[in-house]
């Protein structure tokens, strides 16, 4: 069930993507500054698209957390702001940022969760999953981040550069399928190995941290009630490599980007003293019709997808479902 839709969400998005698209050149030659603002896991999402846009925007780009950008609005929004929101579930502070981001004058764009969200009727214009909430659903939504930017960058440096990253994320929805195949085994390994455990570190870098911490917040402690931190891999000799032990548990996701060699360290260390380090590196993956040099364009997606994939193992091995909550959709007023 969950492999189908998660194929049809991201067929989904895709399809929708063209509106955003127009969008986002129409406005771009007034842009001064991006701000791009979410919650939970679209703000997790979010780090590998910040990643993409700081490496060629020629306009500043920020990445707040909605809560956050309430609690203390950024002066810079106003007429000349791309405001990029998501509120996958109604998430009342990407609403209310949204308005205010709208009413400020920016251009607002945003992700919902269907269109009977306010988010939808505030933004010019918005993109809908359309699937129930609690789906882990990075991969899907990590292709649209990945055809944000780089129609954004287009768009704002007014060259046709990104054409070709653009052709493999639009075709990655059957990539995407033949990874978890090909990388299930490793999945159910991983989750048969953390099941028992009383908690797990997971760790990434670049724009692949992302995975790391919705992983950690979003599958692990939403989704399944267990123990779990996020590290970024630079961040992992600055502390934690001081609790590691025989018995600590260590999972590390690995792209091909310019920051692997960060994660590999970490892998390095992790296998000196630990039993329990635990890889999932996409340079393990055949990627049919991918060529060499895009690679590292998908690798959030696909680590997002192999993600989801042990977590529903984990659910298999728990007996915990997905979907349950203790506080969530309207359970308790907080």
């Amino acid at each position: 069930m969950w492999t189908e839709q998660r194929e049809q969400v991201a067929a989904h998005l895709l399809g929708q993507f063209h509106r955003l698209a127009e969008e986002i050149k129409a406005s771009a030659n007034g842009v001064s500054n991006v701000f791009l603002v979410a919650s939970g896991g679209t703000w997790a999402g979010m780090i590998s698209l910040k990643y993409l846009l700081d490496r060629q925007s020629p306009v500043p780009v920020y990445h707040v957390q909605a809560e956050e950008f309430l609690a203390n609005v950024p002066p810079l929004v106003g007429r000349g702001s791309l405001v990029f929101v998501t509120s996958y579930g109604g998430t009342s502070a990407g609403i209310e940022a949204a308005r205010h981001c709208a009413d400020a004058g920016a251009t607002v764009l945003g992700m919902a969760g269907d269109a009977s969200s306010p988010l939808y009727s505030i933004c010019q214009e918005c993109v809908t999953i359309d699937a129930p909430i609690g789906g882990f659903l990075m991969d899907a939504t990590a292709l649209v981040f990945n055809l944000f930017g780089y129609t954004l960058l287009d768009a704002l440096n007014g060259s046709n550069d990104h054409a070709p990253h653009l052709d493999v994320v639009r075709r990655s929805p059957e990539v995407i399928r033949h990874v978890r195949e090909e990388a299930d085994e490793t999945a159910r390994q991983i989750a048969e190995n953390v099941a028992d455990l009383d908690i797990v570190y997971l760790v990434a870098s670049g724009p692949n941290y992302g995975v790391a911490y919705s992983g950690a917040m979003c599958l692990f402690e939403e989704s399944l009630w267990r123990h779990a931190s996020s590290r970024q891999a630079g961040e992992f000799f600055h502390g934690t490599l001081e609790i590691v032990t025989p018995d600590f548990p260590i999972l590390t996701f690995i792209g091909e980007d310019e920051t692997r060699p960060l994660s590999e360290r970490v892998v390095r260390f992790a296998e000196r003293f630990s039993p329990q380090s635990l890889v999932v590196d996409t340079r393990d993956l055949t990627l049919p019709g991918v060529p060499q040099d895009l690679r590292a364009v998908l690798s959030p997606a696909l680590l997002g997808s192999i993600m989801s994939r042990i977590g529903e193992h984990l659910a298999s091995f728990t007996g915990h479902d997905l979907l349950e909550r203790r506080y969530m959709w309207g359970k308790e007023d907080y």
